[in-house]
């Protein structure tokens, strides 16, 4: 039985990141440990899922720190701009959803579906039932 609720569980993950990489466009997405490891990843062919994953985690930890340091507060997002690609890295409590987009995206847009995605792979986190 709780192999069946975790593999239900990482499908409903997996459908919430596959939707959200429909609706923005995006050309990958992922949900991992603040730790860097991956939950669910749905990254780009031949990306290194593993090194990403933990890359970002470090990232983000880097970004709580520079936010301390500056007295901004902890950053709700980071954004890598690139000249080819733009990685969007969210933090969801002690969750990291990183969006990966063309580097002529419409960010704004893209954060807020990956905000609003945030919302739903919380409530899938969470519950306790299937």
């Amino acid at each position: 039985m709780e192999g069946t609720t975790i593999t239900s569980k990482t499908a409903k993950l997996d459908a919430v990141l596959r939707e959200l990489n429909r609706r923005c466009s995006l050309l990958g997405s992922a949900l991992v440990s603040e730790k860097g490891l991956i939950i669910i990843s749905s990254l780009p062919h031949g990306s290194d899922e593993r090194a990403v994953s933990a890359m970002a985690a470090s990232i983000l930890s880097i970004g709580h720190r520079v936010g301390e340091e500056l007295q901004s507060g902890q950053p709700m997002s980071i954004l890598i701009d690139g000249h080819k690609r733009t990685i969007i890295i969210i933090s969801i409590e002690s969750l990291v959803i990183i969006g990966i987009a063309d580097a002529q995206s419409e960010i704004a847009l893209i954060k807020f579906e990956m905000n609003e995605a945030v919302r739903r792979l919380k409530d899938i986190l969470e519950s306790t039932t299937e």
